[in-house]
């Protein structure tokens, strides 16, 4: 466990450091003496501690004799969910204050103790959809959900919230406010309050501190975040761009506030997630992104995030992990640290650390179709086959246009032996071979599942040889080993090893692709070097 200055600011954060559950910490701080402090001024005493205090509690507790392993209990969890805000104003282009108001209630009762809120993102993929309460409980397994409205006449807004019981369908709460333009502040505060004394007093297990923590306390720069993140969601390249440009014209207007600092830090490397741009030059940008916030706020979660995210995209998966596992430590219910961290430690061989993560991952954000396929990389690497196909299959049911779940429900499919269904697929979805490298992958698995040589596209080659993550070398490694070339899967997959490969168990163990390389001198050489560096990852992070 590394320890440090960080200063873990609730219930939540504090299990997090630990692993455990929060009524486990809380038990260890009655009967066991961690060191955890109070606020006793605010609202519902908050409490705090710091990171490097209970580096040294436990290092204590593992040096007492005969200790017995410390004790951890799993409290029963409330879910809520919170949908998105009706905009009943007559400008369509004031739209951004529901979204935004949304938004932060979301992230002001993330912060109380006992209450997993589903994500932003799994809440606004509902708001197309008319669907019952009966409905949402099933897709998001919510126990209460939170709705309501903001009315805009001219400068004053008139906000309406309720709270319904997803059981009974029955409203147990409700509350109207009323503000300007500038109390919008005031009035998410004052909601997010209401709501979690509402929660606090009809359930023992929901504590903690309601405050709310705003990225901006300036209207025009929340205004502008707002509106950029409503543009980068719809996930295409204009979308992204436009979304970079209104972030650059506000700090050019309103100087580097680490808000708009940091949500263009991420627009940057957005670019290159969706493969618009896989050049350096968005790592460059997003490098003086972080520079800046570096400055400004070190400490901040999303400044962690970023460093962590650009880390993984240079391939440098240990010092990602550090930046990621900073991250989740303070800020334990961002569904972007909780995907990288996850699949970092995947990647890793860390299979032991990823699993409660992508557990997490799913239940606040359950209608992102990427993390699905976490979870499926999960029951992959643990050699569960049918699991992970099953999971790659609903990630294609939940976005059936992304080419990318198509691909990896190919490679599963692959090497679980589903020939026939590999081959339909590929002919439903795929381009000519040598189009993308997508395209180039799932031909490559069609050859595969036919032990056919695969066909040399090698402009597609070289920009896959490029990249600095392994998901492409790894793909093209498995593809190889089902056509039969020892020599290319090798190749393939020493690339994607020295991009942070490390999963040690699932290439000599479990994954049938590489079975042809398992006697080779050369793989044995690689797979040494890789336990050697796995079992240094596991010291560093267990």
């Amino acid at each position: 466990m590394t320890s440090g200055d960080t200063r873990l600011t609730s219930w939540k954060s504090i299990a997090r450091y630990f692993g455990k559950s929060e009524r486990t910490v809380r038990r260890w701080e009655a009967e066991e003496g961690l060191p955890v402090q109070r606020h006793m001024h605010r609202s519902q005493g908050s409490v705090f501690a710091m990171e490097s205090d209970l580096a040294a509690w436990q290092k204590s507790r593992s040096e007492v004799s005969n200790a017995q392993p410390l004790r951890d209990d799993r409290a029963e969890t409330t879910s809520l969910i919170v949908m998105p805000l009706q905009f009943l104003g007559t400008n369509a282009a004031q739209d951004f204050l529901a979204v935004g108001f949304t938004d932060e209630l979301i992230s002001g009762l993330s912060r109380l103790d006992g209450l997993r809120v589903i994500s932003r993102t799994s809440s606004h993929a509902l708001s197309a959809r008319s669907l019952s309460t009966a409905e949402i409980r099933k897709l998001v397994n919510a126990d209460i959900l939170i709705e309501g409205s903001i009315r805009q006449t001219g400068e004053n807004l008139k906000i309406s919230v309720q709270m319904i019981n997803c059981r009974t369908d029955q409203s147990s709460w409700s509350q109207t406010t009323t503000c300007d333009l500038d109390g919008i502040f005031d009035a998410q505060a004052e909601l997010v309050d209401a709501i979690s004394k509402t929660l606090s007093h009809s359930m023992s297990n929901v504590t903690g501190d309601p405050q709310t923590v705003q990225r901006s306390r300036d209207r025009n720069i929340w205004e502008a975040l707002v509106r950029a993140r409503i543009e980068s969601l719809r996930w295409t390249p204009a979308a992204i761009r436009n979304a970079a440009g209104l972030l650059e014209a506000s700090i050019e207007r309103y100087g580097d506030d680490p808000a708009l600092v940091s949500a263009l830090g991420r627009c940057h490397l957005f670019l290159r997630e969706i493969g618009s741009n896989m050049s350096n030059q968005p790592l460059d940008a997003a490098e003086e992104c972080l520079t800046l916030l570096r400055r400004s706020v070190p400490d901040e979660p999303a400044t962690h995030q970023l460093a962590g995210w650009i880390a993984y995209q240079r391939g440098d998966i240990p010092a990602a992990m550090h930046s990621l596992r900073a991250a989740y430590i303070a800020d334990a219910d961002d569904p972007d640290t909780l995907a990288l961290l996850s699949y970092s430690y995947l990647l890793s061989g860390l299979d032991d650390l990823a699993h409660p993560i992508v557990d997490q991952l799913i239940a606040i954000d359950p209608l992102t179709p990427l993390n699905h396929s976490l979870a499926a990389c999960k029951e992959l690497f643990a050699g569960r086959f049918d699991a992970a196909v099953e999971s790659y299959a609903y990630m294609c049911n939940l976005d059936p246009s992304n080419k990318m779940a198509h691909l990896f429900h190919v490679m599963a499919m692959s090497i679980s032996g589903e020939k026939q269904a590999v081959l339909k697929k590929v002919n439903e979805v795929a381009a000519s071979f040598d189009t993308t490298p997508i395209d180039r992958l799932l031909h490559a698995f069609a050859s595969g599942v036919r032990s056919e040589e695969i066909r040399s596209a090698p402009r597609i080659d070289m920009a896959m040889k490029a990249t600095t993550v392994d998901m492409f070398p790894r793909l093209m490694a498995q593809a190889h080993g089902l056509s039969g070339n020892k020599d290319a899967a090798l190749e393939w997959l020493s690339l994607a090893a020295d991009r942070g490969f490390r999963n040690w168990t699932f290439m000599t163990e479990i994954d049938p692709s590489l079975a042809l390389l398992r006697e080779d001198e050369e793989f044995i050489r690689l797979m040494t070097r890789i336990k050697i560096d796995q079992q240094e990852l596991r010291h560093q992070f267990s």
